[in-house]
């Protein structure tokens, strides 16, 4: 994991380094620059950054509306002392907020939620004009519709992407998923009623075709011991 520093006090950078070093793993990496432009001219994707607000130059919701733009990877979380811009501060690359100066308790909060998202498992796609990020968790199920399959998430939306269920068993991960019939993969989390017939969103139910049942049921056992 790479972690890049970003704020014109050196004397920050290097305290908030040290903290973060008692929290994270010892093979995370850093990269400390005292500005926006001295990021930008390095030209790399951190999985995180801790990012100033207020900068000479380039400054941190300039530096936030870039890395929205361009970066499909990094992560942000805002050092601030000003409230007043808070509110240009929000986006959905923005995990979280630390006040100056910044406390271990606060700065735990932080480096917990950074962890919890490094276990994660994500799957990446281009929608329309958007790039999208959904941990695979919060994926229910995908359904086949000839050349097309819809993917449909836990809040409700729905994404129609052009990969076959065969090719979505080779993306999802085995421990969350499975296939039950010609045209659906289902999360375990959908099992709730049983085997033999899926309830989805809806109201909407599906059969589980007998091909698939064994694989269904010890799956769904190791599911259930694995979050137990």
């Amino acid at each position: 994991m790479l972690i890049a520093l970003c704020d014109d006090n050196k004397t920050f950078l290097e305290d908030i380094h040290h903290k973060l070093m008692d929290f994270l793993p010892e093979e995370t990496r850093y990269l400390s620059f005292e500005s926006g432009d001295e990021f930008l001219k390095a030209d790399i994707e951190p999985d995180y950054i801790f990012l100033d607000i207020e900068m000479p130059g380039t400054d941190g919701i300039e530096l936030k509306n870039r890395l929205e733009e361009t970066n499909k990877k990094t992560r942000i979380v805002f050092l601030t002392g000003y409230s007043e811009r808070m509110r240009e501060a929000f986006g959905n690359r923005v995990i979280g907020f630390l006040d100056k100066p910044v406390s271990y308790a606060d700065l735990k909060i932080i480096v917990n939620k950074i962890l919890r998202e490094q276990n994660r498992q994500y799957f990446e796609f281009d929608y329309g004009d958007k790039h999208h990020v959904i941990p695979f968790d919060e994926i229910l199920f995908i359904r086949s519709d000839d050349k097309y399959t819809y993917l449909n998430t836990s809040d409700n939306k729905r994404y129609c992407i052009r990969k076959t269920l065969k090719e979505w068993n080779e993306v999802l991960p085995g421990e969350l998923f499975c296939r039950i019939n010609r045209s659906h993969i289902i999360n375990y989390c959908l099992c709730n009623n049983g085997i033999r017939k899926i309830k989805l969103p809806g109201n909407e139910e599906t059969e589980v075709s007998r091909l698939y049942r064994n694989e269904l049921k010890k799956g769904y056992t190791d599911y259930l011991l694995s979050n137990t």
